[in-house]
């Protein structure tokens, strides 16, 4: 896709939205819950933190069940999260991720587990706040066709290295180069790729707009829209390869979010919040357009 193509396909999809944000009373959409989340903060001795998300249908049942572990150490902090997957009765469904983060809230290495298996290897190095290089390990099922059920066939080890150089520019501007190569151990394939990331911040230095290249074609545009306060309450993001969505966010006097609504050419979903005194989320209602397209997902779920 050219550059002309995906910034008209990026015009009309702002359009679009700003024309279904004028919407009449009587035009306005129908939700329906789908799903909500309840939140739990259980107490722990030292410096650990221990969370529970459970997530019921709206019928009640228990879908997800989700254990987060924080632990706090000098200069570094470790996130254990343990997803449950219980559809349809199904209690071998799970995942398990660890997370370390450095001093400044950086994630720094990820490790991924899914059904017991290792499916990738995360790491990221920073200089002076900026993301300079990252490292990916994963593991991709190959899979396959048998008596009509797909079925996995081993896995390909993937590696993939990014190193990202950045230009200050001038007028709020910089410049990202992301030099990529990917690995295939099972095919020994080898494949490299640059993306040039133009980059525009306002005077508080807030990330405006940002327009990616791979040679000579424009492969994303993402824009950026904020409050008084400078809460980001909407973001665009327009891509050759997946489409469009779109993220708007609602936030009350004291700067919470009570609201998140996402879009793209598929599904439209709307988020609220709910807090305690103390300013924790806990919990979360989720609702998804009273469509055609929805009733035709609930059937495939």
């Amino acid at each position: 896709m050219n550059k002309i193509t995906l910034l008209l396909f990026f015009l009309t999809i702002v359009s679009c939205n700003s024309k279904s944000n004028n919407d009449s009373e009587s035009n306005k959409p129908k939700w329906k819950q789908v799903r909500t989340e309840s939140i739990q903060y259980i107490p722990q001795q030292g410096d650990l933190t221990k969370i529970l998300i459970s997530t019921f249908d709206t019928g009640g049942e228990l879908v997800t069940d989700t254990t987060i572990i924080y632990q706090a150490f000098k200069d570094t902090l470790l996130i254990e999260e343990i997803k449950f997957n219980l559809f349809m009765g199904d209690t071998t469904k799970w995942r398990h991720r660890v997370m370390q983060y450095d001093i400044n809230g950086n994630k720094i290495h990820e490790i991924d587990s899914v059904n017991g298996t290792l499916r990738g290897k995360y790491s990221y190095y920073f200089e002076k706040g900026l993301l300079t290089k990252s490292n990916t390990l994963g593991l991709i099922p190959q899979l396959e066709v048998v008596n009509g059920q797909m079925k996995t066939n081993g896995f390909d080890t993937i590696q993939f290295e990014r190193f990202e150089y950045y230009d200050s520019g001038i007028n709020h501007k910089t410049i990202t180069v992301e030099e990529n190569k990917l690995k295939s151990k099972l095919t020994q394939n080898v494949s490299f790729d640059t993306t040039y990331t133009f980059h525009e911040y306002d005077g508080s230095n807030r990330l405006q707009r940002s327009i990616s290249v791979v040679d000579s074609d424009t492969t994303s545009i993402s824009v950026f829209e904020y409050d008084e306060s400078g809460n980001e309450i909407k973001f665009i993001l327009a891509t050759e390869s997946d489409g469009f969505h779109i993220i708007q966010s609602k936030f009350d006097e004291l700067n919470n979010k009570v609201s998140e609504t996402f879009q793209d050419d598929v599904m439209t979903q709307r988020t609220e919040f709910i807090y305690e005194n103390n300013g924790r989320v806990i919990q979360r209602k989720i609702y998804e357009l009273d469509t055609l397209a929805n009733v035709m997902n609930d059937r495939m779920r």
